[in-house]
Order: structure tokens, then sequence, then C-alpha cells
């Protein structure tokens, strides 16, 4: 039985994807491939529905952009649903080494850790030089929610990721925040090393993906529901934040109100 999951939200631009899962290596039958079709056009859902027989993989359509925090909560319902714990979320513009799933697996699954995600080489060093850089047991406290992973325990106490940021932006902020506040710890293990070409998505649609007024929207959100721009760390959030969502303290860390 799989017990990893890797969910990863698709909008178009295929050659990446196809990329992204040709560069994937794990332990043998216990990996469990999530596509979620954020309203790709035809030629890309061709494209992809010919990839769930090869990659043994799970095809879940949206015939329109349904925000990244559906597709990757949509993602996450369906591997619970085949029982699986482990979660890794990743963009579909990112290329692996041999090593980066299983030692992010390893890392995560013998530390204490809640939220975890690998390293990004992307403003160090060229996508060419991947596979020659040495893993570092180091790590930073600073997360990349372009690949990350989490279990169902955290998913059992702060939930699911706020659908309300649409389509993009401050949904990670959002997560983070309570995840502070439930005393978890995230960072990032540079024994895990990728390459995240970044923004491909969002440039790849016309006017981008993520518009300035929803993105502006999303911040007046965040602003509303935790008082205070994002900032970088807990003890910014406890002396920043509200201590609930939306100051309201009937609100648990796992709801997520339209307000």
């Amino acid at each position: 039985m799989p017990r990893l999951a890797l969910i990863c939200p698709v909008h178009n631009c295929p050659e990446y994807t196809l990329a992204m899962l040709a560069s994937i290596n794990f332990f043998e039958n216990k990996l469990k491939i999530y596509l979620i079709d954020n309203g790709s056009d035809n030629k890309t859902q061709q494209i992809l529905l010919k990839l769930v027989p090869k990659y043994n993989s799970s095809y879940i359509r949206f015939d329109y952009n349904a925000g990244v925090s559906v597709a990757w909560n949509t993602g996450i319902l369906h591997a619970i649903a085949d029982q699986i714990d482990y979660y890794l979320i990743t963009n579909n513009d990112v290329v692996f080494r041999d090593d980066t799933l299983i030692n992010l697996f390893t890392h995560y699954t013998t530390n204490h850790v809640d939220l975890l995600s690998a390293y990004n080489i992307h403003k160090q060093y060229p996508l060419k030089l991947l596979n020659s850089l040495k893993p570092i047991d180091r790590i930073h406290q600073s997360v990349d929610f372009s690949c990350f992973m989490l279990d169902n325990r955290v998913i059992d106490k702060i939930g699911y990721f706020d659908e309300n940021f649409f389509p993009a932006y401050f949904e990670d902020n959002d997560y983070h925040a309570r995840l502070w506040f439930a005393d978890m710890h995230s960072y990032t293990t540079q024994m895990a090393l990728y390459y995240h070409y970044g923004s491909v998505t969002n440039q790849s649609v016309p006017l981008h993906i993520c518009q300035l007024s929803q993105y502006q929207a999303n911040q007046k959100r965040f602003v509303a529901k935790w008082g205070h721009l994002p900032v970088q760390n807990a003890d910014q959030a406890r002396k920043h934040y509200f201590q609930h969502p939306f100051n309201n303290p009937l609100y648990s860390l796992k709801d997520c109100p339209k307000e």
C-alpha cells in the first residue's frame, strides 16, 4: 500500500509536468500520484490522461481554475480516502533528484517536524548542477510551499487550506499562522534538494492566473483574519497577529469562514 501521496495541481504547461514526473524516484510501490487539473486546455487534458496508466496515478479535473487551496485540499481528501497518511504537495514546474523524495520522507518521519519543505536551489545554482550537489544536514526556518510535506496529524489539528484565498497567494501565510498558534514545527531541510522554475503557471495565462485585484483581495482577507500583514516567525506572529481567526474566540484554527 502507498505510504506517500504526491499531490500536484496542474494548469496547462504540460512539458513541465512531464519533466517533474520523469524525475520522481521513491520506494517501490509506496507512492501514489494525484494530478489535480485546474481547468487546463483540451490539449493538456489529453496529455495528462495518457499519463495516468504510465504512472499509476489518479487524475482529478476541474473544468475551471478552482484555486490552489481547493486543488491541495482535493488531493489530500482523495489520499485520505485511499488510506494514505503522508502528503507531498508540489508545483508541477519542479525537478527532483533521485534522492529528493526519499530524503524528504525519511527526514519527515524520523524528526520532530510537522510541515517540511525541500530545498530549492534555483536562486543559487542552475538546473544542470542539481544532481552534482551534495545534500547537507542543515535546516532553514523558512518554508517553501512549492514542495512541502505534511501528514494527517496536521490536518486533524489545524484543518485544511483556506479556500477563500483565491486563486492563489496568502493561503501559505495563513497556514503558517495556524501552524505557529498550534505550536507545530515547520522548516526546510537541505537534505532534500530540488529545482523550482517559479511562476510558470501564472505567467502562462494572459493577465496571469492571479490578477492584481485578486492578490489585493487576498491580502485584505489575510489582514482581516489575522490583524497584520504576514510575518516571518512564530514570535512575531504571537506579537502582531490576532490570537484567533478574525479576532473571534469562537473560531478555531480549523475554521475558514468567508467573513
